[in-house]
């Protein structure tokens, strides 16, 4: 009769028998051994490979041999980039805006790379908020920046460049800002006066400033263009806008349809 060996898994430490004379069993059952599995493949893929910043293990596939989101930044970034304020300068992917994009390593997904040296610095930003670039802020109260695409600021990642705003507040911080102008406007267009009692907003947009005055014309305006479409058609206005809608952009091609051509009434010339 075979004798019985008893024997602690390598992974949960549980006690279990193995028969005397089999090769030696570390593992209690199969779905320890997968684990060991995956810690020794996961062993293998970093081994000889070192982080380019902090020489820790990275893995061989890694393109860039970085082992975390700071390593990123930190090889990234142009310290004290000339012909700044003072900025640290990212040097990697850009968005469409110009604005430092890095994909990161611990969080997966696309982010500014100014908004991950601020969390890496303070941790999460809090809802309802946006990182702004005093840098930027600075310059452009000055008169010193020209905003938009060409604005080096936006690639800012130096942490003291940086702080928390609120969307409104980052607009408001930019005097060329198209609604810092039209936040300053005093008459709309049409050259009515935007008082607080002849401004309204819309739903979507609670933050906007819309002429009311402006706002009641075009209703009148759209209400007696449909109106003279429903005449065309033979319709009362209730009945045509079941069936089309209260657009004038419809109204219009409908009246244009129904209004005869002026050369229709021209007589014809006479046969010679």
């Amino acid at each position: 009769m075979k004798s019985s060996i008893p024997r602690l898994c390598a992974i949960c430490e549980t006690s279990f028998v193995q028969t005397a004379g089999e090769y030696e069993q570390k593992y209690c059952s199969r779905p320890c051994y997968k684990i060991a599995r995956k810690q020794q493949q996961k062993q293998r893929s970093m081994r000889g490979q070192s982080c380019l910043v902090c020489n820790a293990p990275v893995r061989p596939n890694s393109s860039l041999q970085i082992c975390s989101d700071r390593c990123r930044l930190e090889i990234s970034v142009q310290r004290h980039a000339p012909g700044t304020d003072d900025c640290d300068i990212w040097i990697g992917g850009l968005s469409k805006e110009m604005y430092g994009q890095v994909r990161t390593a611990e969080n997966p997904g696309v982010r500014g790379s100014h908004a991950l040296s601020w969390v890496l610095i303070n941790g999460a930003i809090p809802a309802g908020f946006h990182i702004g670039h005093r840098c930027h802020d600075e310059a452009a109260a000055a008169g010193l920046c020209p905003g938009g695409r060409a604005c080096l600021h936006r690639r800012c990642c130096r942490p003291d460049h940086l702080y928390l705003q609120r969307p409104g507040e980052n607009v408001a911080a930019t005097p060329h800002a198209l609604p810092t102008i039209n936040s300053a406007k005093t008459h709309c267009p049409r050259g009515h006066a935007l008082t607080p009692d002849n401004i309204v907003s819309r739903p979507n947009r609670p933050n906007s400033r819309e002429c009311l005055t402006c706002h009641l014309e075009k209703g009148c305006e759209r209400y007696r263009t449909v109106k003279t479409a429903a005449v065309a058609l033979g319709l009362t206005v209730t009945a045509y806008t079941r069936q089309y809608g209260q657009s004038a952009a419809t109204a219009r091609k409908i009246i244009s349809s129904h209004t005869p051509s002026p050369t229709s009434d021209k007589p014809e010339p006479p046969n010679t």
